[in-house]
């Protein structure tokens, strides 16, 4: 069944997001305000500039670059963790690439530098999805750095657009079995994974999405496994 508006709007609140090296470069930012403070809120008018032309009325996700993300295995970088700080809307066109715009919603205090990307809007409710074949991949992230996750609460994953990914798209978790030893024959044995979770992609990347925790059995913790197993 479709996922609860009020759980919707929990998670698009402060948003998190994981970017490509590629999709930072491209992202915009924030050059200056009407006035000389340092740091702007929502109803402040600001100047962005854009690297492509964006539309009056278009939105725009602000957000700075947090840190570096990890494969828990093989330690190859994921992407770039960076801090949904509000949201933008564009008013007009300057000179050149400088726009004007105004902040329609802030979660932090925005600065100059701080960039921009256009916005991704979750609607209110997601209708599952499900995708064929089979897909693998790792959890390298959980919402505010916690230890586990459960119900209702955001995770990363380290599979993207590129990877048919999709909001709506639910997933399984599961956690590998520990390798225990076999009393009668003293062989180490790794027992079988099990499935702990489903989760649903609520904003997908190039190359990872931000999903959140539909049910789960288990706590969900960094590095567990992702695959497309997920019940229909």
């Amino acid at each position: 069944k479709p996922v609860e508006t009020s759980v919707i709007v929990h998670a698009r609140k402060r948003q998190d997001f994981i970017l490509s090296s590629e999709e930072l470069a491209a992202a915009g930012h924030v050059l200056d305000a009407e006035d000389e403070r340092l740091n702007f809120g929502a109803d402040d008018r600001i100047y962005v500039r854009l690297q492509k032309p964006a539309k009056p009325g278009a939105l725009f996700d602000i957000f700075r670059p947090s840190r570096t993300l990890y494969h828990p295995e093989t330690k190859k970088p994921v992407g770039v963790l960076v801090m949904h700080l509000g949201r933008a809307k564009i008013l007009s066109r300057g000179k050149g690439d400088v726009w004007r715009a105004v902040i329609v919603e802030s979660f932090a205090e925005i600065q100059r530098g701080d960039r921009l990307q256009p916005a991704h809007l979750i609607p209110p409710k997601l209708a599952p999805k499900f995708l064929a074949g089979d897909i693998e991949g790792r959890v390298p992230y959980i919402r505010d750095d916690a230890t586990e996750a459960g119900q209702n609460q955001v995770i990363g994953i380290d599979l993207g657009t590129a990877d048919g990914m999709q909001p709506g798209v639910v997933l399984s978790v599961h956690q590998r079995g520990r390798t225990v030893e076999d009393v009668a024959t003293r062989e180490d044995v790794r027992l079988p994974e099990e499935k702990i979770a489903e989760i649903m992609v609520l904003v997908p990347q190039k190359r990872a999405s931000i999903a959140i925790v539909r049910t789960a059995t288990a706590p969900v913790h960094v590095g567990d496994i992702v695959r497309n197993e997920a019940s229909r």
